[in-house]
């Protein structure tokens, strides 16, 4: 146990006063050696040495050397002085030479004494420091005395008065609860019992002052020469920081647990909705889910009727009676009117609407949450209304899966309508067509010498029956249609669809392959009797039959799109829940719980990477990507790309070999996208070539064009199929229809994005297992030019300095990681959590860029980049929004009100970084 020690005397720093203190330390003994004149002194130096000793332990030897001078000084002065200091003249100077020997021995000492008392306390200083800033108190418990001494952090930490000196042990007992204390005293018998010397403990603390407290109590037991408990020794630490970070932790933990859980009954969910096929079962499916999500035991899906404006039940759970919305009705029909949701969190005390708590106490619920079905297109469809037991108040988990489940309902809804408009519109087609006269013919039956029908006669045909069948009307009228058009009744069923109708009276509809001579294609038939004779209308369709083998495929390959994607979906959520389980353990180790977190971390990036695809064809499709072009250097795509497919290279043992120009070509291209589009192409190499195949990655510049090629050693692709690989949801096949998984969108984005940047890409293959080869060509704009020379004139482009940067977030975790990352980037960084206080941090810190997010209180960040563009500081520097709002009306939004940038969370830093330097 460190005790204090005593300090020196403190001295003014200042220069004059050490200055002023040596001439009075030298002075004086010469003063008080005058005034001992008239008393007979023999000593002529008794009063140099305490002032020497003083010298050099309060102000040093140099003091110390200043007043050994100038009693030097004074005795050599008093050798031929007419006083007489000595019986004997001739021991004078030997006394002299003695006080000159003594007087070096104590400056050398004396200094010596006060370096290490100033070494000690500051050694104590530092002490004290490190334990006051890591929340560290010391203490040392004299059992066999009953006294307890404690460092001055620790009584601080407990919020009590420091105590220099011992404590009894009952007083310090005193100080804790009785439970404290008496878990504290077995514990220590259990260790003593055992022969351990140490153990630790957890306990938490109310401090007088209210605040609860968290501590770590580490003992180490010193025994005596006959082994009995002779002194404690122990540190108290503060743990209460680290205790929040672990709940908040085992928060995060369960909330992801509950999302994985929450998105496999979603996906089941989806898997049954494309089970069923009846609107009514589908919404009986949707609203038991988030009944279930919710812990509902009631619920009602109603559909609103536009002409009556009523509402009607069309699936329920749990409810009782069909009097339904009934007393609800009000709440619903308001929702409806409205389109929002009504939350009704307790029936027994809502005054709005009469009668509900009478009718809630008759159906056993006690709370309403009413979400309105708004089709996209904004029209309104009806109302789900789920009913609770208990008063209920949606979370944000509820209100998202509620989201969720409503978009899911509204689609299915438009899915039926639109069925149902389809199947309306198909039915006037066909009365409009069968009272039509285009194209129509008239058939008499004619008999062989059985007595069957073996062939017609056309009696009649307009004149668009007349341009189907290409020939003209004497030629067919009167005479038998085998002999006019051969090949009429090979198609099979033919003759037996229009005899059946001669025969049996009854109109017949049908589609029929036409063979006949001069006639291809497919024709819809309406065959219907007409007095003994067969009247019949017909349509070409053969483009609707093309077209419908055509959806067929595409209908196929968006099927095993769904099924490969929720293949790629599931595949990172079983590690990620893994990961989680193993996270959350309480016998995993902190390695375990660090390599769970990686698991989960790069499970995430790979689904997010999936996502962001989706996202980009959506943007191209819908002509909202936009490009950020820029200088680019090729070589710097091409790297980018060969890094980001380097793993499926080498986990293949493929040979890649990379050919592009060795001098620089710059191009004018969004070196992102661009790389995006190589590591495709890579991509698909790699994953159908076999193992230990090789790639080649080679560039060209042709009449100012750059040609790209990417070409392999792999499976081929068919002739025929090289017109649809890129198209929506296609994947390459081998000739034996060998996949190798991916959710077939690469290839279609890879020629979005190349036509963006105004080039083409085609594909080439000799055939299945002769490999394949994609070529791009990006436009003018581009050439062979020299590397370019810095300002310094040395090829390298100069080191931006390090930047002044506000970072502003309510997200106290979010702001304090992303500022501890500029500040490890050499960044000075300063930090707000608000808008007001980001606006007055800007004003003062003046930053030369600022990271602000939109959703902060008191101002948003839109407001808050409007007030600083209106500031004559704020005109200069750059605005980065980051938000987790990434919509395009949002970004637009941003820019609008004065960001030069808009980044959605979680944050590229990488893209960050550039931004900054960009600046």
């Amino acid at each position: 146990m460190h005790e204090e020690p005593m300090p020196l005397p403190a001295l003014d720093s200042s220069a004059i006063a050490r200055v002023t203190l040596t001439a009075i330390l030298c002075v004086l003994p010469l003063v008080l050696q005058g005034l001992f004149v008239p008393f007979g002194s023999r000593i002529p130096f008794l009063f140099f040495l305490p002032s020497l000793m003083l010298g050099a332990m309060l102000i040093g030897r140099w003091s110390a050397t200043l007043v050994w001078l100038t009693g030097v000084i004074n005795g050599v002065s008093l050798l031929s002085a007419s006083v007489v200091w000595s019986n004997d003249p001739r021991a004078y100077p030997i006394a002299l030479l003695a006080y000159a020997g003594i007087g070096l021995l104590l400056i050398h000492f004396c200094g010596n004494a006060r370096m290490i008392s100033r070494r000690a306390a500051e050694a104590e200083r530092r002490l004290g420091l490190a334990q006051e800033k890591t929340g560290v108190g010391l203490f040392e418990i004299d059992v066999q005395h009953g006294q307890i001494l404690a460092s001055p952090t620790l009584w601080r930490l407990i919020d009590r008065a420091p105590i220099n000196t011992a404590v009894p042990l009952a007083e310090w007992q005193s100080m804790w609860t009785a439970a404290d204390v008496a878990e504290e005293n077995a514990l220590l018998q259990r260790k003593l019992a055992a022969d351990e010397d140490s153990y630790e403990y957890e306990r938490h603390i109310v401090l007088p002052n209210g605040q609860q407290l968290g501590l770590l109590t580490k003992v180490h037991i010193e025994r005596d020469d006959m082994n009995r408990l002779a002194r404690l020794h122990g540190v108290l630490i503060d743990i209460t920081e680290r205790k929040r970070v672990d709940a908040l932790l085992a928060e995060t933990q369960a909330e992801l647990t509950q999302q994985v859980a929450d998105l496999q009954h979603l996906h089941e969910l989806s898997s049954r909705l494309l089970e069923l096929s009846d609107l009514p079962s589908q919404l009986q499916a949707i609203l038991q889910a988030l009944a279930d999500f919710l812990g509902s035991k009631q619920g009602v899906v109603a559909l609103y009727e536009p002409g009556s404006g009523k509402l009607g039940m069309l699936a329920s759970v749990g409810v009782r009676g069909t009097g339904w919305p009934g007393p609800t009705a009000p709440v619903c029909e308001l929702a409806c009117r409205e389109k929002r949701r009504i939350v009704i969190a307790d029936t027994e005390m809502d005054t709005v609407f009469s009668g509900l708590a009478a009718f809630a106490r008759a159906q056993g619920f006690r709370s309403l949450y009413i979400t309105p079905l708004i089709g996209g297109a904004g029209e309104m469809m009806g109302v789900i209304t789920l009913l609770f037991a208990l008063p209920f108040q949606p979370d944000e988990r509820a209100l998202r899966l509620t989201d969720i489940c409503v978009r899911k309902a509204a689609v299915f809804i438009e899915r039926a309508r639109a069925r149902a408009i389809a199947q309306e519109t198909n039915q006037r087609f066909r009365v409009a067509l069968e009272s039509s006269a285009v194209p129509f013919m008239i058939l008499q039956p004619l008999r062989g010498n059985s007595g069957k029908i073996d062939d017609f006669r056309c009696n009649y045909l307009n004149a668009a029956a007349l341009d189907v069948l290409r020939v003209a009307e004497p030629e067919l009228i009167g005479h038998c249609l085998s002999a006019v058009l051969p090949g009429t009744w090979e198609e099979p069923g033919l003759l037996a669809h229009y005899t059946a109708v001669v025969e049996q009276g009854e109109a017949h509809e049908f589609e029929v392959s036409s063979v006949a001579a001069g006639i291809r294609g497919w024709f819809h038939v309406i065959a219907s009797p007409m007095q003994g004779a067969v009247a019949i209308w017909f349509a070409d369709v053969t483009q609707r039959k093309q077209q419908e083998q055509a959806l067929r495929d595409a209908a196929g390959r968006k099927d095993e799109f769904l099924a490969t994607l929720a293949h790629e979906l599931r595949n990172p959520l079983a590690p990620i829940r893994q990961a989680a389980l193993i996270s959350k353990s309480p016998s995993a180790n902190e390695a375990q719980k660090n390599w769970s977190h990686d698991v989960i971390d790069r499970q995430v990036q790979h689904m997010a990477l999936l996502l962001d695809d989706l996202l980009d064809i959506s943007r191209i499709t819908r002509g909202m990507l936009h490009l950020r072009k820029r200088r680019t250097e090729l070589a710097a795509v091409v790297e980018a790309a060969v890094e980001t497919v380097r793993p499926s290279i080498d986990a293949k043992q493929h040979h890649l070999t990379i050919d592009i120009p060795s001098r620089p070509v710059y191009i004018e291209v969004d070196q992102l996208r661009l790389a995006q589009v190589l590591a495709n192409l890579l991509t698909n190499a790699a994953k159908y070539t076999d193992p230990r195949g090789y790639i080649r990655l080679s560039a060209e510049c042709v009449h100012e064009q750059v040609m790209i090629s990417v070409t392999d050693t792999g499976i081929g692709i068919k002739s025929e199929a090289l017109s649809e690989v890129f198209q929506m949801f296609n994947q390459v096949r081998s000739v034996q229809d060998r996949s190798d998984g991916g959710l077939g969108i690469g290839l279609a984005l890879a020629k979005g994005l190349v036509e963006l940047h105004g080039g083409t890409i085609h594909a080439y293959s000799a055939g299945p297992g002769k490999g394949s080869q994609f070529t791009l060509q990006l436009p003018s704009g581009v050439g062979m030019v020299q590397a370019i020379i810095g300002e310094d004139g040395t090829g390298h482009t100069p080191k931006h300095s390090r930047r002044r940067i506000l970072v502003a977030d309510d997200n106290l975790d979010a702001v304090e990681s992303l500022a501890e990352l500029l500040r490890l980037n050499g960044h000075e960084v300063a930090v707000a959590h608000d808008g007001e206080a980001a606006l007055n941090q800007f004003n003062r810190f003046q930053p030369e860029i600022a990271l602000l997010d939109i959703g902060m209180p008191k101002l948003n960040g839109n407001e808050l980049a409007q007030q600083i563009r209106r500031s004559a500081d704020g005109k200069e520097a750059m605005l980065i929004a980051i938000t987790g709002w990434g919509q395009d009306k949002d970004k637009s939004l941003a820019l609008a009100s004065g960001f030069d940038h808009h980044m959605t969370k979680p944050v590229d830093f990488e893209r960050l970084n550039q931004l900054i330097l960009a600046d």
